[in-house]
């Protein structure tokens, strides 16, 4: 997976949908349940690293359980969605990108989804905070 190069934290998103997802940890980002898995809802994502890397998504395999067989009773139906660790694997053109053009693809995507944002951020302080970050890392911070 390259993930001896990947710095965290990361940022996740795919083209056709206006989420942004936070990861600090490595653990965090390869954790998942079976039922996710089987959706294929990594298919198209994009991971963005600290130092401004693009990982896109390739494929995902399952590698064991989380916990004592996944089973984690918080979950609704835990039964038939145990939490599992996967790998996944990238294309393989692995591509740095500009801080400006990300900031860009972050603040259409927070614009596009405005209602998701309005609870934690003031829109306009939101957007400032993307403009105003000067590195990878403070950008991908201000989604934490």
């Amino acid at each position: 997976m390259n993930r001896e190069k990947m710095n965290f934290p990361v940022i996740v998103f795919k083209n056709q949908d206006n989420f942004i997802y936070y990861f600090d940890k490595e653990k965090s980002l390869m954790t998942t349940t079976e039922r996710l898995l089987g959706k294929k809802i990594f298919s198209n994502c994009k991971i963005v690293d600290s130092s401004g890397f693009v990982y896109k998504f390739k494929n995902a395999k399952k590698i064991g359980y989380v916990g004592f067989y996944g089973i984690n009773p918080l979950l609704k139906s835990w039964w038939n969605n145990r939490e599992i660790l996967i790998e996944m694997e990238f294309e393989p053109d692995i591509v740095k990108i500009e801080l400006n053009d990300l900031k860009s693809i972050l603040i259409e995507k927070v614009e596009k989804s405005k209602s998701l944002w309005n609870e934690a951020w003031s829109l306009k302080e939101l957007k400032q905070a993307i403009q105003q970050a000067e590195t990878f890392q403070a950008l991908i911070i201000i989604f934490k």
